[in-house]
């Protein structure tokens, strides 16, 4: 995984982590679950934007 892809999935990694008590608990609001989910939208979306594979990678081998 290159650099711009492997920050973008700790960054997703971290803000998780950063709410995992409140996730298990349910405590946490509307809007910080809206706010991780637009985080993990972005960070998802650059790391499949730059996720370069070989043709041969989608190929479906009969």
């Amino acid at each position: 995984m290159d650099e711009r892809r492997a920050a973008a999935a700790a960054e997703v990694r971290a803000a998780l982590a950063a709410k995992q008590t409140g996730i298990h608990k349910g405590t946490l609001s509307p809007d910080d679950y809206k706010a991780l989910g637009v985080l993990v939208e972005a960070r998802v979306a650059t790391i499949v934007a730059e996720c370069k594979l070989e043709p041969a990678a989608d190929a479906n081998p009969t």
